[in-house]
């Protein structure tokens, strides 16, 4: 059994490497818009260069959320996903990764003569920004780790509580 646990960029863990065998950690980049240039924020994303192009710009400057498409590409990655995503009244990206789970599972029904029994995608929205994600990709790693008999629901379940109790403070 295989674990995914991915994030849009938001989260700032960019090589983040999980301590949980045979799990992967990836993220799907948002988008910015500046002067009619794209500008992903991924791993490339050269900051000075973009605030540079900002502070020359006028126009106002935009954002996008990854694409259904591109988070149906993530969920490929492993049995089990845990997706954690920046907060749904901030952005469009949990409605996103919604479509591409729906992509997927569809995808793997029809692969599979209408089962879904062994790929598993949950979204959880952070109700967050920055480093609330980060600490909520970790402690789920941790959890992964301490409990590798776990159960995706168990997963879910212990996801779901951290949405609502971590915390990130500056002690």
């Amino acid at each position: 059994m295989t674990w995914a646990i991915i994030a849009d960029s938001s989260c700032n863990l960019r090589d983040y490497t999980p301590a949980t065998p045979n799990c992967t950690y990836a993220f799907a980049p948002l988008t910015l818009h500046v002067g009619g240039e794209e500008y992903p924020d991924d791993s490339d994303l050269d900051v000075s260069k973009l605030n540079e192009r900002v502070h020359s710009e006028a126009a106002a400057s935009s954002s996008a959320c990854p694409s259904a498409g591109e988070w149906a590409d993530l969920f490929r990655l492993a049995d089990n996903v845990i997706v954690v995503t920046l907060s749904s009244n901030l952005s469009g990206s949990y409605d996103s990764a919604q479509m591409g789970r729906n992509l997927v599972m569809d995808e793997y029904a029809r692969e599979h003569g209408g089962q879904i029994m062994g790929k598993n995608i949950y979204i959880l929205d952070s109700r967050a920004a920055g480093a609330k994600l980060e600490v909520i990709v970790r402690l789920i790693d941790r959890y992964l780790t301490t409990h590798p008999d776990t159960t995706f629901d168990e997963v879910v379940s212990y996801a779901k509580g951290l949405s609502r109790t971590a915390r990130c403070s500056s002690r």
